[in-house]
């Protein structure tokens, strides 16, 4: 018996919006301190320097890369609308297209932050083409990821 659920999935690929807010602190750090760390012929040109750093960080935070995707149980396929800084894309995924939904886990491999390490877990489509599409964001929790993999698979395989 079909179903006629929808589920809406909004995914924020969250390293622009923190190299945005980067630019942004820049930016207000160096109009803020022009005054005590430059001579005042000197002055101007960091406060001009601050400033672009501010608009640009700004504009890397609105204009973030998100995802949006749409699984449609009654029409059995799912929407993935991509938006990014230039511009946005459609494509649409038929279910018999995924091969199966999986939970993937991702350890930061730097050998540095070694005592800081965390595993972090998204549930992610593998499609029969070999391509695969994530469906969450990254999360710490690998119960939550697990449930709704499940979650999402019941509505997939209907």
């Amino acid at each position: 018996m079909a179903t006629n659920k929808t589920v809406e999935l909004n995914l924020h690929h969250g390293a622009p919006v923190w190299g945005g807010w980067l630019f942004v602190a820049l930016g207000a750090a160096a109009i803020g301190g022009w005054r005590y760390l430059l001579p005042s012929e000197d002055a101007a040109g960091l406060a001009v320097v601050g400033v672009i750093f501010g608009v640009a960080g700004l504009v890397f935070v609105v204009r973030a890369q998100r995802q949006q995707i749409t699984l449609d149980a009654g029409r059995r396929m799912m929407v993935v609308v991509d938006r990014s800084r230039f511009g946005a894309s459609r494509r649409v995924v038929p279910f018999n297209a995924i091969a199966r939904l999986a939970v993937e886990d991702h350890t930061d491999s730097d050998p540095d932050a070694r005592p800081f390490q965390q595993t972090t877990y998204r549930v992610v489509a593998l499609l029969r083409d070999g391509h695969e599409l994530p469906l969450t964001d990254f999360s710490r929790d690998r119960a939550a990821a697990d449930g709704r993999r499940a979650e999402l698979a019941q509505l997939i395989e209907g």
